[in-house]
């Protein structure tokens, strides 16, 4: 009876085929990310009002940790930036105060800016050591901090397009 199981599944037309989802580009994992302009980046930013910054950092980290074997972006630095933003979206409903509005304002950017700095930089490092895992002997890529701290999102953006061009 289990041979007629056994045969039964193998037979199985309903049965979801099965696909090897791992990674396929060898020795080069940014290969595994999808090249998007960087000027899609910065219009998205712009026409979202920032919302998609954050949401291409939740994506890009996503993406980094599952391809990186050492440097880890923070992920738990992108959802305080989610309860923050969420945070100020709600003060006027929760207080009444305007000074009261204004300190918990005041704190909460702080958080924000702190918490964005640390998710952009851990992405930063993530990143370098991905487009730095290559088997070839090819010069170092370095992410410039001062670039990554003022344009984030669209810079790392412009990296990983670079490399990706340079790696295919």
């Amino acid at each position: 009876m289990t041979t007629e199981v056994t045969q039964a599944n193998e037979e199985n037309v309903f049965e979801a085929p099965q696909a090897d989802l791992g990674v396929h580009s060898g020795n080069k994992p940014i290969l595994e990310f999808k090249r998007f302009s960087a000027w899609g980046v910065f219009l998205l930013g712009i026409v979202t009002l920032g919302l998609y910054y954050i949401y291409w950092v939740y994506n890009r980290s996503q993406k980094t940790n599952a391809l990186s074997q050492n440097k880890k972006a923070s992920l738990i630095s992108i959802y305080i930036v989610i309860a923050c933003l969420i945070g100020l979206i709600s003060l006027p409903f929760v207080f009444v105060d305007q000074q009261t509005i204004a300190n918990a304002e005041g704190i909460i950017n702080l958080v924000y800016f702190i918490a964005w700095i640390v998710a952009i930089f851990s992405l930063r490092s993530a990143i370098a050591e991905i487009i730095n895992m290559s088997g070839e002997d090819a010069e170092p890529v370095y992410l410039n901090g001062i670039l990554t701290f003022f344009f984030s999102a669209i810079y790392i953006q412009y990296k990983i397009n670079e490399a990706i061009d340079n790696q295919s």
